[in-house]
């Protein structure tokens, strides 16, 4: 038939285990934030991994645990981000922060939620995952890095207009960068 049968809420704690061993075992972080107490009541083995926190299961982290990881020029976008996220109307979020590790590393992150609201539209909830992205922001890094001091001219066009020029690309034209970039 075409009616729809509201979802039913499973307790089945042999699931929830199954899930939690699932997670454990994902690359990515996931986590579940309670906006009420500022917790993250759910959180597998990578985001206790990212975000220094002992590795026990019944351990719930504190907003202000994970904000004191996140590098300090970084937080003020993230709060930003998840501020915005909760406007009505929102239904999700994300930041690309970096955190600090013990050994003086720095990881980049990409943190990506969706909002849970109640039947009033108020946010009580914040469920998300969150992937390491180091290596790409560092090729990125030594990308850029490299054209900066190539002895040769080179530049990126996306959708027919520039997007990146180097310096000897600019000497070569006789252009300046502002005038380049997004030049048909």
């Amino acid at each position: 038939s075409n009616t729809s049968r509201p979802m039913q809420r499973v307790s089945n704690p042999e699931l929830f285990d199954g899930f939690r061993h699932l997670a454990d075992f994902s690359q990515d972080a996931i986590y579940h934030y309670d906006i009420a107490s500022r917790r993250f009541l759910f959180h597998n083995r990578t985001f206790r991994k990212f975000f220094q926190i002992e590795d026990k299961i019944e351990i719930t982290a504190t907003a202000d645990q994970i904000i004191k990881a996140i590098h300090p020029e970084d937080r003020s976008s993230v709060r930003k981000a998840l501020k915005q996220s909760l406007i009505a109307g929102q239904k999700e979020g994300e930041a690309r922060y970096r955190v600090y590790h013990p050994d003086g590393a720095i990881r980049w992150l990409h943190d990506r939620w969706i909002v849970l609201r109640n039947k009033a539209g108020k946010p009580h909830a914040v469920q998300g995952f969150i992937r390491d992205i180091t290596q790409r922001q560092l090729s990125e890094i030594q990308f850029v890095e490299s054209n900066k001091h190539a002895l040769i001219g080179s530049y990126i066009v996306r959708n027919g207009r520039f997007k990146y020029v180097n310096p000897q690309f600019i000497s070569i034209t006789g252009y300046d960068e502002a005038e380049l970039i997004d030049m048909d």
